[in-house]
């Protein structure tokens, strides 16, 4: 079915400009919806973690399909809003 994938994206040296995105974490293949709802659960919270570990860095959860993000930008996991939070 599915894989989701987890992205960083550091800040440059000059404190304005980011680094390419790098893939740092993909979930194993979901063979069923319900594998793919709690791998993407379980990538949010790797991507909560990875917040806390790298302040100031950008971490993204996408589809491992859909490729990187276009260009970084500071984005919210929606898994860090309420309800979920």
């Amino acid at each position: 079915m599915t894989r989701t994938a987890l992205w960083l994206a550091c800040p440059g040296d000059d404190g304005e400009s980011w680094l390419p995105w790098d893939l740092i974490n993909t979930t194993p293949w979901a063979d069923t919806p319900a594998d793919a709802m709690r791998h993407r659960r379980m990538a949010h919270q790797w991507a909560r973690e990875d917040r806390q570990r790298w302040p100031g860095h950008l971490v993204a959860v996408r589809d491992a399909a859909a490729g990187p993000p276009v260009h970084p930008d500071p984005m919210l996991d929606h898994y860090d809003l309420p309800p979920y939070a």
